[in-house]
């Protein structure tokens, strides 16, 4: 028989933690800003971004980008992220166009964004779920003023990981090959 004093037997309690992933920007990362851009040119490509989680997805919530070059905020009327429709790491016709009620759904952005002292915190119109199992693609555009100073150059800089905003309790990590700050060329 067994004694009615070692029962109830309970086991010590554990928490059960979240496990932290790492959203990593990847060496497949560039900068696409051409030699030189016009006045009025509208989705003018200044950076690819590659993403990919170290071992399961992340939700990416926002963007800071800072200015850089000699123009003014004002030269630049819209900032857009786009994201890689297609999936092929191009930033293309099929990643651009407007689908039904003239919406653009490769835009992850609302279509407002704009400097202001040369920085710019952008957050998405829905959040972004990066993968573990590939790298996704998106594109950081900007829309050149029509007036915008001839003469004068831009490019986009991200400083450092506190430039991306991922969901709690997930960090940014960068790829080795990678080296911050991410800057882009003047055009």
């Amino acid at each position: 028989t067994v004694a009615a004093t070692y029962f109830p037997v309970k086991s010590p309690v554990c928490p059960i933690k979240a496990t932290v992933d790492n959203m990593v920007l990847t060496r497949e990362s560039s900068d696409e800003l051409t030699i030189s851009v016009r006045q009025k040119q509208g989705n003018t490509p200044i950076m690819k971004l590659g993403l990919k989680c170290d071992a399961n997805t992340a939700i990416w919530q926002k963007l800071k980008l800072k200015l850089i070059g000699s123009c003014v905020d004002g030269n630049i009327n819209l900032v857009s992220v786009w994201k890689d429709v297609d999936k092929d790491g191009f930033f293309t016709v099929a990643d651009s166009t407007p689908g039904t009620e003239s919406k653009y759904p490769g835009r992850i952005t609302y279509g407002t964004e704009i400097f202001t002292n040369r920085d710019l915190e952008i957050k998405f119109k829905e959040e972004q779920v990066i993968p573990s199992t590939y790298t996704a693609y998106y594109f950081v555009t900007y829309n050149i003023d029509q007036f915008a100073e001839l003469g004068k150059t831009l490019g986009a800089e991200i400083t450092d990981m506190t430039f991306f905003s991922v969901q709690v309790p997930d960090e940014v990590a960068v790829d080795p090959n990678l080296v911050l700050p991410f800057k882009t060329k003047e055009a």
